[in-house]
């Protein structure tokens, strides 16, 4: 496999706090990786900073090569790279449809394509006709999710980072939330990045896993090799072994 994403020695820092620290991270192209790390381990920040939320104090970002450090969110999105929110950004009076299709509209101009790619999008994620015609306040927190989740696809990147996606979700939900995450990796060929701190989501959803934990990574290997490195144990659970 291929490098599709590195980061080399990225660092950030907010006043006095090192939020992510020298951090050296790697996506393979094709595969679903994890990144995990209790909450305040720096997975967002670094994702901020890999998606140009944040400009880092150090280190540098590639993406198929090619230096990217500090470009501005807009033209990440361009070059292949999307992303959902960890908060979701609701929307009150845009229908389903509507929502997805400003996303579109990012990439393409015609207002028709726009809605054909907006409804290809949507039916993939499960939903119906008359949902894709409802407005922002009249769906539920998952559907928000789902929603800001077909605006990223929409975009048809190269790499994806699905921001904490199975926050505030009932166990149910978060297990179709792994079977479609599986399928839109599978249908639509997009190499993944789901940062969470549910260890048992990412287990069951990841080919690989990194750790982090106060700004760096403190393991990084298969679901299986993650489960028994002592020092993950230590984090999560509070205890050496």
């Amino acid at each position: 496999m291929s490098t599709l994403l590195e980061t080399r020695k990225l660092t950030k820092r907010f006043g006095g706090i090192i939020a992510v620290k020298e951090v050296d991270f790697k996506v393979e192209k094709g595969v679903i990786k994890g990144l995990i790390g209790p909450n305040g381990s720096g997975k967002t920040t670094l994702i901020n900073c890999i998606t140009g939320v944040h400009r880092p104090d150090e280190g540098r970002v590639f993406f198929e090569s090619r230096d990217i450090t500090g470009l501005p969110p807009h033209r990440v999105a361009k070059i292949g790279i999307a992303r959902t929110w960890q908060i979701v950004r609701p929307f009150k009076k845009m229908t389903v449809l509507e929502a997805v299709m400003t996303s579109a509209l990012i990439r393409v101009k015609d207002l028709s394509v726009a809605r054909s790619e907006a409804v290809d999008v949507l039916k993939l994620l499960g939903f119906t006709e008359e949902l894709m015609n409802r407005r922002g306040s009249d769906i539920t927190l998952v559907q928000h999710k789902l929603v800001d989740l077909a605006r990223a696809i929409v975009l048809k990147p190269k790499l994806l980072f699905v921001d904490e996606i199975a926050a505030g979700l009932r166990p149910v939900e978060v297990e179709g939330l792994i079977d479609l995450l599986r399928r839109v990796h599978r249908e639509l060929d997009i190499t993944m990045v789901v940062v969470e701190h549910l260890m048992t989501f990412i287990m069951k959803l990841s080919d690989d896993i990194a750790v982090m934990h106060e700004g760096q990574l403190i393991a990084e290997g298969s679901p299986e090799e993650v489960a028994k490195n002592p020092r993950v144990v230590e984090v999560y659970l509070g205890m050496r072994v």
